[in-house]
């Protein structure tokens, strides 16, 4: 099928956005995978009552057309002492999202194995989606579980290519901290850049001032102050930390890469640590 749109793209592939370290903290933004408990579609009879699957979702913030998702080999679930072995897709449904509800354009079964180099395509036919949910209903090796490897690299989803870009919003709090020295025995407070830190025995716990969310944790059961390791995955560019909303069919208002549009303060007095926060597009406000 030929199309007019002078630029299309693979939607599981959007484009990078930088951060302001640069390279270091380089993320990809847009398409990501989740794990779902399911129950059997029709067609599916022999498929257990309950299982898991994974699904690619796609979501981004202005309508494009949908026009053929291609299916590939990629690597299949790893089992301990095993070689790597090359997986693929046998069924899958893609739902869209458009005019608020969600709607099945495809639901495929009995896909053929492809060679190891091809792709096979199903058409799409230009229907219109603000997001998309790649299910990978089964496989051949792993046959109803199909495995987060395999549903990362199986697919290829063409369409227009957005023209509303990701802009970075990374909305700071303002904060108040009052350290005060009736803090309950064996814990102590600090201010650090950007954060207040607590320690005792057992666990050192940070907080972040200018968003919601730790900075750091660790524990120490034993009591004996071992706790130089923090237990958070930190990087640029990502806060895995505080409130998330991504509205279906819109941009994220706070999520995990450089967009935080909150209004919020935060308040440290004593060994208590308060989150205000508004996000006006939403109208939701949030005290954590």
């Amino acid at each position: 099928m030929q199309y007019s749109d002078k630029r299309i793209s693979d939607l599981l592939k959007p484009p990078y956005v930088d951060t302001a370290s640069g390279d270091i903290g380089r993320q990809q933004l847009g398409a990501s995978i989740k794990s779902v408990w399911t129950q059997p579609l029709p067609g599916e009879d022999t498929a257990p009552e309950q299982r898991i699957i994974h699904c690619r979702i796609v979501e981004l913030a202005e309508t494009v057309k949908l026009y053929r998702i291609g299916v590939r080999k990629a690597l299949g679930y790893h089992k301990c002492g095993s070689h790597d072995d090359l997986d693929w897709i046998t069924s899958f449904r893609l739902l869209a999202f458009n005019e608020g509800q969600w709607d099945t354009v495809r639901y495929e079964k009995g896909i053929h194995e492809p060679e190891n180099d091809e792709i096979i395509w199903f058409d799409l036919n230009g229907v219109p989606a603000s997001s998309v949910i790649i299910e990978a209903r089964s496989c051949g090796i792993d046959e109803w579980w199909t495995g987060w490897n395999l549903t990362e690299d199986a697919f290829i989803l063409e369409g227009s290519e957005p023209q509303n870009k990701l802009q970075r919003k990374e909305n700071r709090h303002t904060s108040s901290v009052s350290l005060t020295d009736d803090l309950p025995d064996g814990l102590t407070a600090e201010m650090n850049a950007g954060e207040v830190r607590y320690r005792s025995r057992f666990l050192e716990v940070g907080f972040c001032l200018g968003k919601s969310g730790f900075s750091y944790l660790s524990l120490d059961e034993t009591g004996n102050s071992k706790t130089e390791r923090n237990l958070l995955r930190y990087q640029p560019g990502m806060n895995l930390q505080g409130i998330r909303l991504h509205p279906v069919g819109q941009h994220p208002f706070s999520g995990l890469f450089l967009r935080y549009e909150v209004d919020g303060k935060t308040s440290v007095n004593g060994n208590t640590v308060t989150y205000e926060m508004e996000i006006p597009q939403a109208g939701q406000t949030f005290r954590l």
